[in-house]
């Protein structure tokens, strides 16, 4: 853990103008602005440049304190002191000290990775923002702290190129994500330019990884040794592929699983399990999907949704666009691919598809005998993507596999 002032990034910021545009407004008036968002996704660095741009940094009132090795809240009001440059002060408690400190001054503290102390890092806010009316916290967490006035803002995936535009590389360089990976790949290939060879492929690899700064950075990485092509069929294994991040950042930013892991391991045992078994609707998902392809005497039905919305509030799922009538979720590739091995890790996975194919089953059943039952609306076209992962599954999968599976398991608790 280290507490100083801004930290000097040594690469290029790329993209994210209506991110910048839009946290300029916010911190106006907010005195807790926390950004969200899954790992990989870019907080820190887009707090960093939101900082960096504004008077406070210039004048030398922000303050960043990195939290990603400090694992007992105890220590969060001491960790606090050294960002500010305060010593040992006898006779007072460290919310005292700080609070005493700050008194008026304007000052913009930075609390960065809040996620695994949530509830000390919400405290220790609430405390300081109730006695020092100068200050202002920006705070990046996968999770909110959820304390009174906060200002939530989430950030997400870079943009992407559009299906339409992949011929034309002027075109597809206007994506935010393309333009990360052709920076990030003139580091090992210097030169390295997008042209009519290589823009649909380099479109295609950031859109396979959902527009993720991480996965995209660590996939420019390889293009030192490999040829785009190469790299895009490479990730059909995406955690294999890409690691070997900066050998300066955090351990869980050097390779794509160590950072969803981070996230993983808060998880109590309850949202772990729903969260392998998701991995298996690869189309997204609803409550009721959720429940019929997850739920058993682990996860019980009546818990299905509040676990999914701890989900999302963690940043593990993301809420589909456009589902204001029945939310609808998905989990990012690289999210997924990690779920779908710790499900492989539990013994799960056949039952888990199993059950998903005998739910999509069951959705087709009142469409039978009609032709393109997928294409007339309602469930079955809501879920056309599912299906057609769980019958690809039946169809490289040896029946006798899957039953021996199920049979193996206890029988499911009645909902």
């Amino acid at each position: 853990m280290r507490g100083r002032e801004l930290p000097r990034a040594l690469d290029s910021f790329v993209g994210r103008r209506r991110e910048l545009s839009r946290l300029r407004t916010l911190m106006r008036s907010a005195w807790l602005l926390t950004l969200t968002g899954p790992g990989g996704i870019g907080k820190t660095r887009l707090a960093l440049e939101f900082v960096g741009s504004v008077r406070a940094a210039d004048d030398g009132r922000a303050r960043f304190v990195e939290l990603d090795s400090l694992h007992d809240g105890n220590q969060l009001p001491q960790a606090v002191a050294t960002a500010l440059g305060l010593g040992e002060r006898g006779g007072r408690s460290g919310v005292e000290i700080l609070a005493h400190a700050l008194g008026e001054r304007s000052m913009l503290l930075i609390l960065d990775n809040c996620e695994h102390l949530a509830e000390p890092c919400a405290q220790l806010a609430a405390a300081l923002l109730s006695r020092c009316p100068r200050l202002r916290i920006l705070a990046t967490s996968r999770e909110v702290l959820r304390v009174p006035g906060e200002v939530v803002f989430r950030v997400g995936e870079l943009s992407l190129s559009p299906l339409a535009a992949e011929d034309d590389p002027a075109a597809v360089l206007q994506a935010d994500a393309v333009q990360l990976f052709v920076e990030r790949a003139a580091g090992p290939v210097p030169g390295f330019a997008l042209d009519v060879g290589n823009a649909r492929t380099v479109a295609e690899i950031c859109r396979r990884l959902d527009g993720m700064p991480l996965a995209i950075e660590l996939a420019a990485r390889r293009t030192g040794a490999l040829p785009a092509s190469d790299i895009l069929a490479g990730l059909d294994d995406q955690l294999a592929l890409l690691t070997d991040g900066s050998r300066t950042g955090p351990r869980r930013h050097r390779e794509l699983a160590a950072a969803i892991d981070w996230s993983h391991r808060l998880l109590d045992p309850e949202e772990q399990t729903l969260f392998r078994r998701l991995a298996v609707l690869v189309g997204g998902f609803d409550a009721v999907g959720a429940a019929a392809v997850c739920a058993d005497g682990e996860v019980p039905p009546r818990d299905v949704l509040r676990v999914l919305c701890a989900l999302e509030a963690k940043s593990l799922i993301v809420r589909l666009p456009g589902t204001e009538g029945t939310a609808r979720f998905r989990q990012l590739s690289a999210i997924r691919a990690y779920a779908l091995d710790r499900l492989a890790d539990s013994g799960e996975l056949h039952r888990t598809w199993q059950r998903a194919l005998d739910w999509l089953t069951g959705l087709l059943e009142p469409t039978a005998g009609r032709l393109f039952a997928d294409q007339i609306g309602g469930a079955p076209a809501r879920e056309r993507e599912n299906l057609a992962a769980a019958v690809a599954y039946a169809t490289v999968t040896p029946p006798s596999r899957r039953s021996f599976d199920r049979s193996a398991c206890p029988p499911q608790r009645p909902g």
